[in-house]
Protein backbone atom coordinates (compact mmCIF):
# COMPACT_ATOMS: atom_id res chain seq x y z
CA UNK A 1 0.00 0.00 0.00
CA UNK A 2 2.44 2.36 0.86
CA UNK A 3 4.45 2.08 -2.17
CA UNK A 4 1.21 2.77 -4.32
CA UNK A 5 0.83 5.72 -2.21
CA UNK A 6 4.39 6.88 -3.45
CA UNK A 7 3.83 5.99 -6.75
CA UNK A 8 0.92 7.86 -7.11
CA UNK A 9 2.22 11.24 -5.40
CA UNK A 10 5.32 10.79 -7.84
CA UNK A 11 2.98 10.40 -10.72
CA UNK A 12 1.11 13.28 -9.93
CA UNK A 13 4.26 15.31 -9.64
CA UNK A 14 5.15 14.26 -13.26
CA UNK A 15 1.96 15.76 -14.06
CA UNK A 16 1.57 18.44 -13.14
CA UNK A 17 5.25 19.50 -14.21
CA UNK A 18 3.90 18.26 -17.82
CA UNK A 19 0.52 20.35 -17.61
CA UNK A 20 2.19 23.68 -16.73
CA UNK A 21 3.59 24.81 -19.97
CA UNK A 22 6.96 25.86 -21.75
CA UNK A 23 8.99 28.06 -19.17
CA UNK A 24 12.52 29.97 -19.39
CA UNK A 25 14.26 29.85 -16.29
CA UNK A 26 16.77 32.17 -14.83
CA UNK A 27 19.77 30.57 -13.45
CA UNK A 28 20.57 31.78 -11.08
CA UNK A 29 19.14 35.00 -8.89
CA UNK A 30 21.50 36.72 -6.95
CA UNK A 31 20.97 38.29 -3.94
CA UNK A 32 23.28 37.92 -0.71
CA UNK A 33 25.86 36.80 -3.07
CA UNK A 34 29.17 36.58 -0.64
CA UNK A 35 27.04 37.56 2.58
CA UNK A 36 27.28 36.42 5.77
CA UNK A 37 24.38 35.27 8.02
CA UNK A 38 25.99 37.87 10.88
CA UNK A 39 24.88 40.98 8.04
CA UNK A 40 21.99 39.07 6.75
CA UNK A 41 20.01 41.03 9.30
CA UNK A 42 21.78 44.33 8.89
CA UNK A 43 20.50 44.35 5.13
CA UNK A 44 17.25 42.74 5.88
CA UNK A 45 14.78 42.37 2.51
CA UNK A 46 15.41 45.13 0.73
CA UNK A 47 19.32 45.18 0.05
CA UNK A 48 19.92 44.69 -3.69
CA UNK A 49 18.60 41.63 -5.28
CA UNK A 50 15.53 41.30 -3.47
CA UNK A 51 14.20 44.66 -4.15
CA UNK A 52 11.19 44.46 -6.85
CA UNK A 53 12.33 46.21 -9.53
CA UNK A 54 15.25 43.45 -10.06
CA UNK A 55 12.47 40.69 -10.93
CA UNK A 56 10.50 43.55 -12.90
CA UNK A 57 14.04 43.80 -15.07
CA UNK A 58 13.80 39.24 -15.50
CA UNK A 59 10.17 39.48 -16.17
CA UNK A 60 10.89 42.03 -18.60
CA UNK A 61 13.40 39.86 -20.15
CA UNK A 62 11.03 36.97 -21.12
CA UNK A 63 11.75 34.74 -17.63
CA UNK A 64 9.04 33.66 -16.10
CA UNK A 65 11.02 31.07 -13.36
CA UNK A 66 13.77 31.64 -11.25
CA UNK A 67 16.12 29.84 -9.58
CA UNK A 68 16.77 30.57 -5.77
CA UNK A 69 20.37 31.62 -4.99
CA UNK A 70 22.76 28.72 -4.00
CA UNK A 71 25.80 31.09 -2.10
CA UNK A 72 22.60 32.79 -0.20
CA UNK A 73 20.30 31.69 3.17
CA UNK A 74 17.46 32.25 1.36
CA UNK A 75 14.49 29.88 2.85
CA UNK A 76 16.98 28.87 5.35
CA UNK A 77 14.57 27.84 8.22
CA UNK A 78 16.05 30.43 11.20
CA UNK A 79 14.24 33.82 11.64
CA UNK A 80 15.95 35.67 8.98
CA UNK A 81 16.06 33.10 6.51
CA UNK A 82 12.30 32.89 6.90
CA UNK A 83 11.32 36.53 6.62
CA UNK A 84 13.94 36.62 3.29
CA UNK A 85 12.26 33.67 2.01
CA UNK A 86 8.74 34.89 1.94
CA UNK A 87 9.44 38.64 0.90
CA UNK A 88 11.11 37.04 -2.34
CA UNK A 89 8.47 34.76 -2.70
CA UNK A 90 6.15 37.94 -2.58
CA UNK A 91 8.25 40.05 -4.81
CA UNK A 92 8.30 37.13 -7.55
CA UNK A 93 4.69 36.52 -7.26
CA UNK A 94 4.17 40.65 -8.02
CA UNK A 95 6.65 40.69 -11.28
CA UNK A 96 4.69 37.40 -12.40
CA UNK A 97 7.70 35.40 -11.29
CA UNK A 98 7.79 31.47 -9.57
CA UNK A 99 10.66 30.59 -8.24
CA UNK A 100 12.72 27.64 -7.65
CA UNK A 101 14.06 28.04 -4.11
CA UNK A 102 17.13 27.09 -2.18
CA UNK A 103 15.97 26.40 1.72
CA UNK A 104 18.62 25.97 3.35
CA UNK A 105 19.74 22.51 2.69
CA UNK A 106 22.16 23.10 -0.49
CA UNK A 107 24.66 20.53 -0.19
CA UNK A 108 27.87 23.04 -0.91
CA UNK A 109 31.73 22.14 -1.65
CA UNK A 110 31.29 18.41 -2.42
CA UNK A 111 33.88 16.36 -1.56
CA UNK A 112 34.98 13.32 -4.10
CA UNK A 113 35.95 10.69 -1.04
CA UNK A 114 32.17 11.59 0.73
CA UNK A 115 30.08 13.27 -1.72
CA UNK A 116 28.71 15.32 1.32
CA UNK A 117 31.15 16.77 2.73
CA UNK A 118 28.57 19.19 4.60
CA UNK A 119 24.91 17.67 5.86
CA UNK A 120 22.41 18.97 8.26
CA UNK A 121 21.71 16.99 11.49
CA UNK A 122 18.03 14.90 11.46
CA UNK A 123 17.28 17.98 14.14
CA UNK A 124 17.46 20.40 11.26
CA UNK A 125 15.50 18.23 9.12
CA UNK A 126 12.54 18.02 11.43
CA UNK A 127 12.48 21.41 12.00
CA UNK A 128 12.83 22.09 8.09
CA UNK A 129 9.54 19.87 7.97
CA UNK A 130 7.68 22.89 9.23
CA UNK A 131 9.01 25.45 7.05
CA UNK A 132 8.35 23.54 3.84
CA UNK A 133 4.54 23.23 4.58
CA UNK A 134 4.78 27.01 5.08
CA UNK A 135 6.32 27.43 1.82
CA UNK A 136 4.13 24.97 -0.02
CA UNK A 137 1.23 27.16 0.06
CA UNK A 138 2.81 30.03 -1.55
CA UNK A 139 1.51 30.57 -5.35
CA UNK A 140 4.98 31.88 -6.20
CA UNK A 141 7.01 28.36 -5.42
CA UNK A 142 7.41 26.13 -8.46
CA UNK A 143 9.90 24.11 -6.48
CA UNK A 144 13.03 23.20 -4.45
CA UNK A 145 16.83 23.30 -5.45
CA UNK A 146 18.19 20.25 -4.17
CA UNK A 147 21.55 20.22 -5.55
CA UNK A 148 23.59 21.21 -8.71
CA UNK A 149 25.92 18.85 -10.21
CA UNK A 150 26.21 15.67 -8.24
CA UNK A 151 29.24 13.50 -8.62
CA UNK A 152 29.33 10.55 -10.78
CA UNK A 153 32.95 9.20 -10.00
CA UNK A 154 30.87 5.53 -8.42
CA UNK A 155 29.28 4.62 -11.48
CA UNK A 156 30.45 1.66 -13.33
CA UNK A 157 29.05 0.58 -16.78
CA UNK A 158 27.65 -2.55 -16.12
CA UNK A 159 25.49 -1.39 -13.17
CA UNK A 160 24.49 1.92 -11.58
CA UNK A 161 26.85 1.46 -8.90
CA UNK A 162 24.36 3.27 -6.11
CA UNK A 163 26.16 1.27 -3.25
CA UNK A 164 28.57 3.73 -1.50
CA UNK A 165 27.38 6.91 -3.63
CA UNK A 166 26.98 9.03 -0.33
CA UNK A 167 25.91 11.74 -3.58
CA UNK A 168 22.76 10.15 -4.19
CA UNK A 169 22.09 8.70 -0.45
CA UNK A 170 22.20 12.79 0.10
CA UNK A 171 20.22 13.42 -2.89
CA UNK A 172 17.07 11.11 -1.95
CA UNK A 173 17.23 11.44 1.70
CA UNK A 174 15.82 15.25 0.61
CA UNK A 175 13.66 14.47 -1.79
CA UNK A 176 12.20 12.24 0.51
CA UNK A 177 11.62 14.86 3.04
CA UNK A 178 10.23 17.11 0.57
CA UNK A 179 7.79 15.07 -0.76
CA UNK A 180 6.35 14.11 2.51
CA UNK A 181 5.91 17.64 3.39
CA UNK A 182 4.86 18.52 -0.23
CA UNK A 183 3.70 16.15 -2.66
CA UNK A 184 2.98 18.63 -5.65
CA UNK A 185 6.62 21.00 -6.46
CA UNK A 186 9.92 20.55 -8.24
CA UNK A 187 12.45 18.65 -6.99
CA UNK A 188 15.17 20.17 -8.68
CA UNK A 189 18.57 18.23 -9.53
CA UNK A 190 20.59 19.77 -12.25
CA UNK A 191 22.78 16.77 -13.42
CA UNK A 192 26.36 16.85 -15.12
CA UNK A 193 27.36 15.69 -18.61
CA UNK A 194 28.69 13.28 -20.27
CA UNK A 195 32.26 14.70 -19.92
CA UNK A 196 32.25 13.87 -15.77
CA UNK A 197 32.60 10.38 -16.94
CA UNK A 198 36.12 11.42 -17.71
CA UNK A 199 36.17 9.12 -20.58
CA UNK A 200 37.84 10.94 -23.73
CA UNK A 201 34.86 10.87 -26.73
CA UNK A 202 36.79 9.30 -29.65
CA UNK A 203 34.61 8.21 -32.53
CA UNK A 204 37.34 5.55 -33.65
CA UNK A 205 37.17 3.69 -30.33
CA UNK A 206 33.54 2.41 -30.54
CA UNK A 207 33.75 0.26 -27.57
CA UNK A 208 35.01 3.30 -25.53
CA UNK A 209 32.46 5.28 -26.36
CA UNK A 210 29.81 2.58 -25.40
CA UNK A 211 31.23 2.50 -22.15
CA UNK A 212 31.55 6.16 -21.35
CA UNK A 213 27.74 6.56 -22.53
CA UNK A 214 26.42 3.29 -20.50
CA UNK A 215 28.06 5.10 -17.23
CA UNK A 216 26.62 8.52 -18.12
CA UNK A 217 22.80 6.60 -18.93
CA UNK A 218 23.36 4.75 -15.60
CA UNK A 219 24.16 8.12 -13.75
CA UNK A 220 20.90 9.95 -15.54
CA UNK A 221 18.19 6.94 -15.13
CA UNK A 222 19.49 6.92 -10.94
CA UNK A 223 19.01 10.36 -10.09
CA UNK A 224 16.03 10.99 -12.77
CA UNK A 225 13.96 8.09 -10.74
CA UNK A 226 14.67 10.48 -8.18
CA UNK A 227 13.09 13.84 -9.18
CA UNK A 228 10.31 14.92 -11.75
CA UNK A 229 11.66 16.76 -14.23
CA UNK A 230 15.65 16.31 -15.70
CA UNK A 231 17.97 19.10 -15.66
CA UNK A 232 21.33 18.53 -17.24
CA UNK A 233 23.54 21.26 -18.40
CA UNK A 234 26.10 21.06 -21.12
CA UNK A 235 27.69 24.57 -22.26
CA UNK A 236 28.53 23.23 -26.17
CA UNK A 237 30.91 26.49 -27.53
CA UNK A 238 34.48 26.43 -26.88
CA UNK A 239 37.40 27.63 -28.33
CA UNK A 240 38.73 25.65 -30.46
CA UNK A 241 42.12 25.55 -28.94
CA UNK A 242 41.74 25.99 -25.54
CA UNK A 243 43.29 29.88 -23.92
CA UNK A 244 43.54 30.58 -27.95
CA UNK A 245 40.12 33.03 -29.10
CA UNK A 246 41.63 33.36 -31.90
CA UNK A 247 41.67 29.84 -32.75
CA UNK A 248 37.90 30.02 -33.75
CA UNK A 249 34.61 28.21 -32.08
CA UNK A 250 33.89 24.76 -31.90
CA UNK A 251 31.35 22.57 -30.37
CA UNK A 252 31.93 19.76 -27.97
CA UNK A 253 31.73 16.35 -28.78
CA UNK A 254 29.97 15.80 -25.33
CA UNK A 255 26.68 17.70 -26.39
CA UNK A 256 24.41 15.64 -28.81
CA UNK A 257 25.63 12.28 -26.93
CA UNK A 258 24.45 13.33 -23.73
CA UNK A 259 21.10 15.05 -25.05
CA UNK A 260 20.42 12.16 -26.53
CA UNK A 261 20.65 10.05 -23.04
CA UNK A 262 18.59 12.58 -21.59
CA UNK A 263 16.04 12.42 -24.01
CA UNK A 264 15.70 8.91 -23.83
CA UNK A 265 15.39 8.44 -20.06
CA UNK A 266 13.19 11.42 -20.48
CA UNK A 267 10.92 9.03 -22.88
CA UNK A 268 11.49 5.82 -20.27
CA UNK A 269 10.65 7.53 -16.99
CA UNK A 270 8.01 9.37 -18.50
CA UNK A 271 9.14 12.90 -17.51
CA UNK A 272 10.26 16.20 -18.93
CA UNK A 273 13.36 16.99 -19.42
CA UNK A 274 15.07 21.03 -19.14
CA UNK A 275 17.92 22.48 -21.15
CA UNK A 276 20.46 25.13 -20.87
CA UNK A 277 21.52 27.73 -22.73
CA UNK A 278 24.74 29.53 -21.58
CA UNK A 279 25.51 33.21 -21.86
CA UNK A 280 28.49 33.46 -19.93
CA UNK A 281 31.93 34.14 -21.34
CA UNK A 282 34.68 31.80 -19.77
CA UNK A 283 37.98 33.66 -19.57
CA UNK A 284 40.30 31.54 -22.02
CA UNK A 285 37.36 28.46 -22.87
CA UNK A 286 34.35 29.68 -23.40
CA UNK A 287 33.77 32.92 -25.92
CA UNK A 288 31.77 35.82 -25.71
CA UNK A 289 27.66 34.92 -26.16
CA UNK A 290 25.82 36.25 -29.74
CA UNK A 291 22.70 35.55 -31.73
CA UNK A 292 24.08 32.16 -33.63
CA UNK A 293 25.08 30.46 -29.85
CA UNK A 294 21.50 31.62 -28.30
CA UNK A 295 19.77 29.93 -31.61
CA UNK A 296 21.96 27.05 -31.94
CA UNK A 297 21.67 26.02 -28.11
CA UNK A 298 17.82 26.84 -27.70
CA UNK A 299 16.42 25.61 -31.18
CA UNK A 300 18.84 21.81 -30.42
CA UNK A 301 17.21 21.28 -27.04
CA UNK A 302 13.44 22.01 -28.43
CA UNK A 303 14.26 20.10 -31.10
CA UNK A 304 15.23 17.10 -28.88
CA UNK A 305 12.31 17.50 -26.96
CA UNK A 306 13.01 19.97 -23.97
CA UNK A 307 9.96 21.39 -22.39
CA UNK A 308 12.26 24.08 -20.62
CA UNK A 309 15.42 26.19 -21.47
CA UNK A 310 17.70 27.39 -18.30
CA UNK A 311 20.05 30.35 -19.09
CA UNK A 312 23.34 30.32 -17.15
CA UNK A 313 24.22 32.55 -15.82
CA UNK A 314 22.65 36.21 -14.66
CA UNK A 315 25.91 37.77 -12.85
CA UNK A 316 29.33 38.53 -13.72
CA UNK A 317 31.43 36.80 -11.04
CA UNK A 318 34.55 34.90 -10.26
CA UNK A 319 34.72 31.38 -8.55
CA UNK A 320 36.83 28.88 -7.68
CA UNK A 321 36.43 25.94 -9.84
CA UNK A 322 35.50 22.87 -8.90
CA UNK A 323 37.84 20.78 -10.41
CA UNK A 324 40.51 22.07 -8.06
CA UNK A 325 41.80 24.34 -11.53
CA UNK A 326 41.65 27.28 -9.74
CA UNK A 327 39.97 30.61 -10.45
CA UNK A 328 37.31 30.34 -12.94
CA UNK A 329 35.90 33.94 -14.41
CA UNK A 330 32.31 34.19 -15.71
CA UNK A 331 32.28 37.24 -17.69
CA UNK A 332 29.69 38.81 -19.90
CA UNK A 333 26.43 37.64 -18.35
CA UNK A 334 23.30 40.20 -18.24
CA UNK A 335 24.90 41.49 -15.13
CA UNK A 336 28.05 42.70 -13.75
CA UNK A 337 29.43 41.63 -10.16
CA UNK A 338 27.33 45.25 -8.80
CA UNK A 339 24.06 44.36 -10.26
CA UNK A 340 24.12 47.04 -13.03
CA UNK A 341 22.71 45.51 -16.45
CA UNK A 342 24.97 44.45 -19.54
CA UNK A 343 22.67 46.39 -21.88
CA UNK A 344 24.26 44.73 -24.65
CA UNK A 345 23.75 41.15 -23.54
CA UNK A 346 20.39 41.77 -21.81
CA UNK A 347 18.62 43.50 -24.76
CA UNK A 348 19.97 40.13 -27.09
CA UNK A 349 18.61 37.52 -24.82
CA UNK A 350 15.27 39.99 -23.85
CA UNK A 351 14.99 40.03 -27.84
CA UNK A 352 15.80 36.30 -28.37
CA UNK A 353 13.58 35.28 -25.79
CA UNK A 354 10.74 37.68 -27.05
CA UNK A 355 10.35 37.36 -30.68
CA UNK A 356 12.06 33.44 -30.83
CA UNK A 357 12.57 31.53 -28.12
CA UNK A 358 8.97 31.86 -26.26
CA UNK A 359 7.06 31.03 -29.83
CA UNK A 360 9.22 28.50 -30.43
CA UNK A 361 9.29 27.47 -27.04
CA UNK A 362 5.20 27.09 -27.35
CA UNK A 363 4.52 25.52 -30.44
CA UNK A 364 7.24 22.51 -29.08
CA UNK A 365 5.87 21.87 -25.64
CA UNK A 366 2.90 19.87 -26.99
CA UNK A 367 4.79 18.07 -29.74
CA UNK A 368 5.62 14.29 -29.49
CA UNK A 369 9.03 13.83 -30.78
CA UNK A 370 9.19 10.68 -32.75
CA UNK A 371 12.85 10.70 -34.35
CA UNK A 372 16.07 12.86 -33.74
CA UNK A 373 19.46 13.08 -34.78
CA UNK A 374 22.38 14.70 -36.57
CA UNK A 375 22.52 14.46 -40.33
CA UNK A 376 25.75 15.09 -41.95
CA UNK A 377 26.45 17.02 -45.49
CA UNK A 378 24.67 15.44 -48.67
CA UNK A 379 21.69 14.29 -46.17
CA UNK A 380 18.48 13.11 -48.31
CA UNK A 381 15.03 11.39 -47.04
CA UNK A 382 11.50 11.84 -48.64
CA UNK A 383 11.10 15.16 -47.54
CA UNK A 384 14.64 17.11 -48.43
CA UNK A 385 17.49 16.18 -50.96
CA UNK A 386 21.06 17.43 -51.10
CA UNK A 387 21.06 19.36 -47.51
CA UNK A 388 24.35 21.19 -47.85
CA UNK A 389 26.20 20.81 -44.27
CA UNK A 390 25.63 19.10 -40.72
CA UNK A 391 22.11 19.94 -39.16
CA UNK A 392 19.70 18.49 -36.31
CA UNK A 393 16.46 16.93 -38.16
CA UNK A 394 13.98 16.44 -35.90
CA UNK A 395 10.43 14.34 -37.08
CA UNK A 396 7.38 15.25 -34.47
CA UNK A 397 3.38 15.45 -34.20
CA UNK A 398 1.60 18.16 -32.86
CA UNK A 399 -2.39 18.11 -32.60
CA UNK A 400 -2.17 15.15 -34.80
CA UNK A 401 -0.47 17.22 -37.53
CA UNK A 402 3.00 15.76 -38.93
CA UNK A 403 6.30 18.25 -39.05
CA UNK A 404 10.01 18.65 -39.56
CA UNK A 405 12.22 20.76 -38.23
CA UNK A 406 15.49 21.86 -39.13
CA UNK A 407 18.43 23.36 -37.25
CA UNK A 408 21.83 24.57 -38.85
CA UNK A 409 24.36 22.60 -36.45
CA UNK A 410 27.07 25.19 -37.74
CA UNK A 411 28.89 27.85 -36.41
CA UNK A 412 30.28 29.91 -39.30
CA UNK A 413 28.21 28.34 -42.63
CA UNK A 414 24.91 28.56 -43.81
CA UNK A 415 22.80 25.44 -44.71
CA UNK A 416 20.93 25.10 -47.91
CA UNK A 417 17.88 22.79 -47.35
CA UNK A 418 16.18 21.48 -50.56
CA UNK A 419 12.34 20.77 -49.75
CA UNK A 420 10.17 18.27 -51.62
CA UNK A 421 7.32 20.98 -51.86
CA UNK A 422 4.82 18.38 -52.99
CA UNK A 423 5.41 17.12 -49.66
CA UNK A 424 5.30 20.08 -47.91
CA UNK A 425 1.94 22.34 -47.05
CA UNK A 426 3.52 25.15 -44.79
CA UNK A 427 7.06 26.75 -44.10
CA UNK A 428 7.75 28.43 -40.74
CA UNK A 429 10.36 30.05 -39.74
CA UNK A 430 12.04 31.04 -35.89
CA UNK A 431 9.10 33.48 -34.98
CA UNK A 432 6.83 30.74 -36.35
CA UNK A 433 5.72 33.27 -39.10
CA UNK A 434 4.79 31.50 -42.71
CA UNK A 435 7.55 31.92 -45.68
CA UNK A 436 6.91 31.65 -49.12
CA UNK A 437 7.12 27.92 -50.37
CA UNK A 438 10.19 27.88 -52.25
CA UNK A 439 12.74 24.61 -53.20
CA UNK A 440 15.81 26.00 -51.57
CA UNK A 441 15.95 27.14 -48.23
CA UNK A 442 19.12 28.99 -46.87
CA UNK A 443 19.37 28.93 -43.00
CA UNK A 444 21.98 30.74 -41.06
CA UNK A 445 24.03 29.50 -38.40
CA UNK A 446 21.85 28.31 -36.03
CA UNK A 447 18.94 28.72 -36.96
CA UNK A 448 15.63 26.90 -37.66
CA UNK A 449 12.89 26.15 -40.01
CA UNK A 450 9.66 24.30 -39.48
CA UNK A 451 8.27 22.40 -42.39
CA UNK A 452 4.31 21.53 -41.90
CA UNK A 453 4.28 17.95 -43.89
CA UNK A 454 1.36 16.86 -46.04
Amino acid sequence: MKRSCIFFLSLLLVLRVSADGFHIICWHEPYYEGMSKKNLDNYGANQYGVKQSFYETLSKAGFDVVMGDLCANQGTDNATGRKIGLEVLNRCQKAGLQLIMSVGMYQNNQSKETGNQYRYSDGKLEISKQWLSTLAKHPALYGYFITDEPFMYTYSVVKSSLNGNKNYDWVKERVSLYRRCDPTHVFYVNLVSSEATHIAYNKSSPMLLLNKMKQYENYVSDFGDLTNVISYDCYPFVYRVAGQPRSGVSLKKDWLPSLEVVRNVSNRQSKPFWGFICITKREGIRPETDIKQLRLQGFVNLAYGAKAIQYFKLKESTNYASDGTGLEKFQKCMMKKDGSIIKSVYKLVSQFNEKELRPMGDFFYPAKIENVDKRDRGFSDAYFSNVSGECIVSYFTRNNQRYSAIVNYSYYNNLVVNPHLSKISEVLNHSLEPQNMSETVILTPGDMIIFKLK
